[in-house]
């Protein structure tokens, strides 16, 4: 049974290779193929139109940077007018089923768990017919060669994403009920930021670092993102970078009064800076290494996610006194801009001048 495997961008390319390499481990009757099997010297359109034709299956290496990719979607477009919806599998990365939307939601949707991967594999070996696996041989093949495809995958995951994460994040921000946001050299959305929706997005997209120049952060540190700081540990381990900036609470009085508009300000900014020293140590990472605290008057809030700069400038009331920002406007511009550079270079600034974080 030849098997089409249809891929998009580095990441896909990397789960494209692992399931190429690992398939016919499991079921050796599968011949998988992608586009960098090619001869040199063929005609690449025809020899994949060819393949597309010829393949009793298709599988879509589908990631949050690729699900737009104009190829994939040809390649989707043609395995469907083949086949029926089930012998066209699209196999999700770092996304879960609802996350997708478009063309490709007509589909049984797989993501790269091994519960998941196994009904793809039992649906694969039916499709064989009379040449198929008895369960128990194909539960036996599965279990040995599980753990080479998972560390695969685990390795396409963790390549970065680049430039193409600013479409992430919109894309994610959007789907999570913020508004349409306007275009430019920047995206601009007209509310949302310091929401439970953008710290959301940022812990489930960010591959290499998250960078925080808040206040309190109190949702931060809420219980409704703990799953992200159980993993923390590890993820420090494997090269992740989060730093959080914290207003010091032991700042000058008239600092901390015109930092937020709320009169409960300064009690509310102890309890956040406990709060987030009780979730940090608690999921083993200690407080001090990636939280630090600023004395000064900060103009604008900033959240990095790998390659691309989040922001909204500070507003003031009539007295002087900074205005609330879980509903303000924001802007999301890549670091790879000057403006994003400055913004991260201001971050950083930032975080060499703080002091060190106490609860």
């Amino acid at each position: 049974m030849q098997i089409f495997i249809s891929w998009s961008g580095e990441r896909s390319k990397a789960l494209a290779r692992a399931l190429k390499d690992w398939l016919p481990n499991v079921i050796q009757a599968s011949k998988p193929w992608l586009s960098e099997d090619l001869p040199k010297g063929t005609r690449w359109s025809q020899v994949v139109g060819e393949k597309l034709a010829s393949s009793g299956v298709g599988i879509l290496c589908v990631t949050p940077e690729n699900v737009d990719a104009p190829w994939l979607q040809f390649e989707a477009g043609a395995l469907s007018n083949k086949f029926d919806d089930a012998r066209v599998c699209p196999l999700l990365l770092d996304m879960a089923p609802e996350q997708l939307e478009g063309p490709l939601t007509q589909f049984q949707l797989t993501t790269t768990s091994e519960a998941d991967v196994r009904r793809l594999v039992g649906d694969l070996n039916d499709l064989l017919g009379p040449a198929r696996l008895s369960d128990m041989v194909l539960h036996k093949a599965f279990g040995r060669y599980w753990p080479d495809l998972e560390t695969e995958v685990q390795k396409a995951s963790a390549i970065p994403i680049g430039s193409a994460g600013l479409q992430n994040v919109v894309r994610a921000l959007r789907k999570g009920g913020l508004p349409e946001p306007e275009l430019g050299r920047t995206v601009s959305f007209k509310g949302g930021f310091e929401s439970h929706l953008l710290y959301a997005t940022a812990f489930s997209l960010a591959k290499r670092r998250i960078f925080i120049f808040g206040r309190k952060n109190r949702k931060v540190f809420d219980k409704e993102h703990e799953d992200f700081f159980r993993t923390l540990a590890e993820r420090r381990v494997n090269g992740f970078d989060f730093r959080c900036l914290f207003l010091d609470p032991t700042a000058p009085n008239d600092l901390v009064a015109e930092a937020h508009v709320d009169k409960d300000f300064p009690s509310q900014l102890r309890r956040a800076v406990v709060a987030a020293s009780d979730m940090l140590t608690r999921h083993n990472v200690p407080p001090s290494e990636v939280c630090k605290m600023y004395r000064f008057h900060r103009t604008t809030a900033i959240v990095v996610i790998d390659d691309i700069v989040l922001f909204s400038p500070i507003a003031f009331d009539e007295h002087g006194r900074a205005r609330g920002l879980t509903k303000s406007p924001f802007k999301i511009v890549s670091a790879a801009d000057s403006l994003g550079s400055e913004l991260l270079g201001n971050f950083e600034a930032a975080w060499r001048g703080a002091g060190a974080f106490t609860a």
